[in-house]
C-alpha cells in the first residue's frame, strides 16, 4: 500500500497523474476516451457492456477533476450500470433504492481509492484554515480539492454545504480560467481524446489488414489524407 501511495506522490502534478491512472485503467480493458463538451455541467460518463466497456471524460475540466470522474464511471461499470457524472450532485438526493445507493457507493470509491483513509492526516485539519488544508493535500495526493473535501465532508468534518459551495466555486473560477486560450495542437489535442491503448489497437489493425485506410479514418475521426501525419506524431510519443 505504502509503496503505491509513494508512487502516487511522485508524480508531476495533476495532468500526470491522469495519464498514469488511464494506462492502469485501459491495461485492464476498459477505454477511457475524451471529448470536449459544450454541456460544463457534465463531467464525463461511461457505457457498460461485457466486451468495449468506455469512459468519455469532459476535457474541459480540470485534470484533476477528470481523475475523480474517471474512478466514479469506473466504479459504476464494477457496478455494470452506465452512468453519467454531472456537476451538480443534488440528483443523487432525489433517487431512491438501488440507483441512490449506487450513486453514494460510487463517490466513496473514487475519494477511497485516490485518498485512502489510512494515509490522509485527519489530525492535521483545522476548520479555520479548510482552504489551505485542501489545497495542500490535493497538491499532495496529485487530486482535486474537490476529492480532498468529499473526505472531510465522508468524515463529518464539512458539511454538505460546505462541500456543494466550494465545488461550484471551483468548478466556475476553472471555466473563467480557460476563457481566451488558443486551441493548441490539434494533433496534440485528437491524440490526448483518443488515448495511447486506443491509438495503439487502431493502428495494429490497421498494419495487420483488417482495417481499410478509410475505416481507420473513421475510427480515427480524422480525414483519411492526414492518417499518414497523425500516425507519425503519435509514434513520436507526442501523444497526451
Amino acid at each position: 500500500m505504502q509503496d503505491s501511495i509513494d508512487t502516487q506522490f511522485s508524480w508531476r502534478g495533476s495532468e500526470d497523474a491522469f495519464k498514469q491512472w488511464r494506462r492502469s485503467i485501459e491495461s485492464v480493458g476498459v477505454f477511457a476516451l475524451k471529448r470536449s463538451f459544450k454541456q460544463n455541467d457534465v463531467f464525463g460518463f461511461c457505457l457498460s457492456d461485457d466486451v468495449f466497456p468506455i469512459i468519455i471524460i469532459n476535457n474541459s475540466t480540470a485534470h484533476s477533476r477528470q481523475i475523480f470522474t474517471l474512478f466514479h464511471e469506473l466504479a459504476h461499470l464494477l457496478y455494470s450500470v452506465s452512468s453519467i457524472t454531472m456537476q451538480d450532485m443534488s440528483f443523487i438526493d432525489h433517487l431512491s433504492g438501488r440507483s441512490h445507493d449506487i450513486e453514494v457507493l460510487c463517490n466513496r470509491f473514487a475519494a477511497e481509492f485516490l485518498v485512502p483513509s489510512s494515509s490522509f492526516p485527519w489530525t492535521d485539519f483545522r476548520r479555520a484554515n479548510l482552504d489551505s488544508f485542501v489545497r495542500s493535500q490535493a497538491t499532495r495526493y496529485n487530486t482535486s480539492r474537490e476529492v480532498i473535501l468529499r473526505r472531510l465532508l465522508d468524515r463529518g468534518l464539512v458539511s454538505q454545504g460546505v462541500y456543494q459551495r466550494k465545488s461550484a466555486q471551483w468548478n466556475t473560477e476553472y471555466l473563467n480560467s480557460r476563457q481566451g486560450r488558443a486551441g493548441g495542437n490539434y494533433y496534440a489535442t485528437h491524440a490526448a481524446y483518443l488515448g495511447e491503448t486506443f491509438l495503439r489497437l487502431a493502428f495494429k489493425q490497421y498494419r495487420l489488414g483488417k482495417l481499410s485506410l478509410d475505416e481507420l479514418a473513421g475510427h480515427l475521426r480524422i480525414k483519411a489524407r492526414n492518417v499518414g501525419r497523425f500516425e507519425d506524431f503519435v509514434v513520436k510519443g507526442e501523444s497526451a
